[in-house]
């Protein structure tokens, strides 16, 4: 049963939906939302329970020898089975393009999180950073699991409290978050995650004029850690529009805070980045947050929780094929430079994140942007920094020495790509085979309707394609493509490598992309040239689906 402060914050939550509140802008992930293969069927109004309903298992299709401990795909002779089914009974059932979700990865990831904080730092909590995939069914998962959420928007939050996540486990994050956005995180007791000293300001007037106390977080920014990830998905240096920069601090501490008796500050919160593949960045900041927690308990006040935030990063690749494809794009960029283009690896020829974007000098040795490889993935890098050392003003300790000594506060982490990447596949149909400039192959995908953010450029972020349906052909040597889609303009190349499959593809052939649970169609998509936005479903382990979104009508793109 919801209290009734969760009922009330739900039920201000609907009113602000009706009334039409104002969205949030929110930060460019580039990954799949470049290639959006499988999409989002929206939510018909009057269907939405019922589209949320379990489809009942196919008997006659769902293979009984399938074994979910395995790996939600499998590759049977010349078949690709997905979650128990056949790729082409998800083809005849729900149309192509199509991303599936399977719920088994989902608990596995969470657990993997949870494993690591019990045997480690028992003190550690999980927030699900509800922006890489949201929806209801996969916050149901969150609950189960018994973690909390973190939220940036009204209906996020309201996603999270239908799912009936305790409200005081959810925290509110955003760097401008609107008035009835604190107003609703104030009535249900959620964390807020303050993104300014101004904001502070707002919130401690708010909580004073409703007669409560501001359970909250500083959000911090400013930190100077090198290349860690690609520089748009960078949240935690200076040139920053998140958090507080680090060197207002001892403003922060000795004037503002003071001055607040309607604040409840319990610590500071950190966010790097998406993707960031290097524990030695998680490491230092979190040695500054400790040092941070010390001034704060100095000046009398008590440090009760650090948020690391997440970018807990996803491995694609393995080391071996991370570096094949680097040297693979250096090979190629060289050659053409010396006028052979039959090795050229990446769109136009682009030296990829070997340029640097801000200086646009070239170095071969240095990858600037998102790593598709990481020796720490998921909650592997979670495990690596608790065991490691942190330098806490000047003397290097380890990481439970450290929080030891600021009294053991709660550490809380937001992973999000790291909970639901890797639940993830896309289908898409081949519609064409043609060769390009120098020669090259390209294969045209129906990738469905895909909203280019300018980023989207600069997406080099690599992952791993197959061909689900081989059938029994085979090849002396493998076939290299690039892949477009059907939008009418030249910048809707959905892989900006070459991917590599066993033998060439035909006309029909069913694509797969591995890894998209994760910031993928539900994140950028639009209507481009009226095309639908098509479907993304929930399967489980028992052979039972659910849609997570169904498909656009045609009133639904003209809004009929």
């Amino acid at each position: 049963m919801q209290n009734e402060t969760t009922k009330a914050v739900i039920q201000d939550v609907v009113d602000s939906s009706h009334k039409g509140v104002e969205s949030l802008t929110r930060r460019s992930f580039i990954g799949i939302s470049s290639l959006a293969i499988a999409g989002a069927y929206l939510f018909r109004p009057a269907r939405m329970w019922a589209a949320a309903r379990h489809m009942k298992v196919d008997s006659k299709a769902f293979l009984t020898d399938f074994k979910p401990s395995v790996g939600f795909v499998e590759f049977r002779n010349s078949e690709t089975i997905v979650g128990g089914y056949r790729v082409e009974w998800w083809e005849k059932n729900f149309g192509l393009p199509l991303t599936i979700n399977y719920a088994p990865a989902i608990h596995n990831s969470i657990r993997s999180f949870k494993k690591v904080f019990e045997e480690h730092y028992p003190q550690g909590e999980i927030r699900y950073a509800v922006k890489a995939n949201t929806h209801p069914e996969i916050l149901a998962i969150a609950r189960s699991e018994g973690i909390g959420a973190d939220v940036a928007s009204e209906n996020e939050m309201r996603c999270a409290l239908e799912a009936k996540l305790p409200a005081e486990h959810i925290d509110v994050n955003g760097n401008s978050k609107t008035p009835a956005l604190i107003e609703k995180a104030l009535k249900g007791n959620m964390l807020l995650v303050v993104d300014s000293i101004e904001e502070f300001e707002v919130i401690s007037g708010m909580a004073k004029k409703m007669g409560v106390r501001a359970r909250c977080l500083m959000r911090l920014s400013g930190f100077d850690l090198g290349k860690v990830t690609d520089l748009g998905s960078f949240t935690a240096g200076s040139w920053c529009k998140f958090g507080m920069n680090i060197q207002k601090m001892p403003v922060f501490l000795d004037i503002i805070l003071p001055k607040h008796p309607h604040m409840d500050f319990m610590g500071f919160h950190i966010h790097i980045g998406t993707q960031v593949f290097s524990d030695v960045s998680y490491r230092t900041v979190l040695g500054k947050l400790i040092e941070f927690s010390h001034r704060l308990n100095e000046k009398g006040g008590r440090c009760r929780i650090l948020n690391l935030g997440g970018g807990f990063p996803v491995s694609y690749l393995t080391r071996i094929e991370w570096e094949t494809e680097l040297n693979r794009i250096r090979e190629g960029y060289l050659a053409a430079k010396k006028g052979d283009f039959s090795k050229v690896w990446v769109w136009g020829n682009s030296p990829a994140m070997f340029m640097d974007p801000e200086t646009g000098v070239i170095n071969l040795d240095e990858w600037s942007g998102e790593k598709s490889y990481s020796a720490y993935p998921e909650a592997k890098m979670l495990e690596t920094i608790l065991v490691g050392d942190v330098t806490v003003d000047g003397k290097t300790m380890s990481v439970k020495e450290a929080l030891h000594g600021i009294g053991n506060p709660t550490l809380i982490v937001e992973p999000g790509r790291a909970i639901t990447e890797t639940s993830g596949v896309s289908l898409a149909r081949i519609k064409g085979i043609r060769t390009i400039d120098y020669d090259h192959n390209m294969i045209t995908l129906d990738a469905g309707a895909v909203n280019y953010d300018s980023a989207v450029e600069r997406d080099y972020l690599m992952r791993n394609w197959s061909l689900a349906t081989q059938g029994n052909r085979k090849s002396t040597q493998p076939f290299t493509a690039f892949l477009a889609g059907r939008l009418c303009y030249n910048g809707d190349i959905i892989y900006r490598q070459k991917i590599m499959l066993p033998t060439r593809p035909s006309i029909g052939d069913i694509l797969i992309c591995h890894d998209t649970g994760a910031y993928s169609s539900h994140f950028y998509l639009s209507c481009v040239n009226s095309f639908a936005r098509p479907a993304r479903l929930m399967a489980f382990g028992d052979g039972s689906i659910k849609y997570l979104k169904s498909k656009d009508t045609y009133e639904e793109i003209f809004s009929l």
